[in-house]
């Protein structure tokens, strides 16, 4: 990923960053939180967090460094 131009890196980026907030607000909602995600608990994201981070998983992706806060700067919230 070094190697590609700013800004295809920057359009891979927000791609993903989007596919993990459809992942964060599906999970959310099948943990039956009604909330925004930028207004859940601490409690409840982290829940969220490991949900999304075993949907990655199931598609064989391990999660990159720094995802967790570039998922909650995206969606709203503080990075914890």
């Amino acid at each position: 990923m070094n190697n590609l131009p700013d800004s295809f890196k920057g359009f891979f980026d927000n791609y993903l960053l989007e596919e993990w907030a459809l992942s964060a607000a599906n999970s959310a909602r099948n943990l039956g939180f009604e909330h925004m995600l930028g207004a859940l608990s601490s409690e409840h994201w982290q829940m969220v967090l490991t949900s999304v981070a075993a949907r990655m998983q199931m598609r064989g992706a391990l999660p990159p460094l720094g995802w967790k806060a570039a998922l909650a700067q995206h969606v709203g919230r503080q990075a914890d």
